[in-house]
């Protein structure tokens, strides 16, 4: 098959995946009264910017599961998700994930909820609940920056209602969060 025939569409591209530019972030605080944000990335960067420029936020659970490897072994973990929900044979498991929209960046800034620094965020008063943690930091960034657009997971995260259905993969929340990248 040559590279034309690839770039046809046909049955070569159905299996790529193609992520949008991104960036996974370790943490984050707030500068000069929430005047600017200044983030620190997983793999050592980081960078400010001002509220101002924070265009979007997005949010979403995301589904896994757990496999036990038989009856007497501990639960093998495929992702590394809280479990939320057991049948016989495998649990259903749920990840929080978040991203961030910045003008003038072309990639997208997400972190998942369990693995992300939200002391360093939040300050001392913060517990132990990744929902509350999350809550808190998006109602956060939405005070600093109210221009953002926020999707329905994080409208419903800062009402307090009942969160949308979620997302089978990251992949599927990359492609939501970044298809105006």
């Amino acid at each position: 098959m040559t590279a034309d025939d690839r770039s046809k569409g046909d049955r070569g591209d159905e299996l790529s995946v193609v992520l949008p530019p991104n960036a996974r972030l370790s943490t984050l605080e707030f500068r000069d009264a929430g005047r600017r944000m200044r983030v620190w990335f997983a793999d050592g960067g980081e960078r400010t910017v001002p509220a101002a420029y924070i265009a979007s936020l997005h949010g979403a659970q995301v589904r896994s599961e757990l496999v036990p490897l038989d009856d007497n072994a501990p639960v093998r973990l495929l992702r590394p998700f809280a479990p939320a929900r057991q049948s016989s044979e495998s649990i259903e498991a749920f990840s929080y994930v978040f991203a961030l929209r910045v003008s003038g960046i072309g990639e997208l800034w997400y972190a998942f909820a369990d693995s992300f620094n939200f002391r360093n965020a939040l300050g001392p008063d913060t517990g132990y609940s990744t929902e509350g943690h999350l809550r808190a930091l998006m109602q956060q960034i939405s005070a600093i920056a109210p221009q953002a657009t926020r999707d329905d997971f994080v409208m419903a995260l800062i009402g307090q209602v009942a969160l949308p259905p979620p997302v089978d993969s990251v992949f599927e929340f990359f492609k939501t969060a970044a298809k105006d990248l």
